[in-house]
């Protein structure tokens, strides 16, 4: 993955973007500060096609948003 420079535009694209959802949307209309700490406290990544995020068993305390493009979802088989 690389990692982004920050800036007000990529920014204002993660506001536009969060607004969509119900829960963020009204984090931004009642504690817009908090919102906006959200924003500036993250880590923006772009990844490659087929690169992986997350390997099986890895954890994370990370929460991860999609704005761009697709992701797929694949599990090994299931351990006996």
């Amino acid at each position: 993955m690389q990692a982004l420079s920050i800036s007000t535009s990529l920014i204002d694209e993660v506001a536009a973007q969060l607004r969509r959802t119900p829960f963020f949307k009204q984090l931004h209309d009642t504690e817009h500060t908090q919102f906006l700490r959200l924003i500036h406290m993250a880590e923006f990544f772009q990844a490659n096609a087929n690169e992986n995020i997350l390997q099986k068993g890895e954890h994370s305390t990370s929460i991860y948003f999609l704005l761009k493009g697709q992701l797929d979802v694949k599990l090994s088989a299931l351990d006996n």
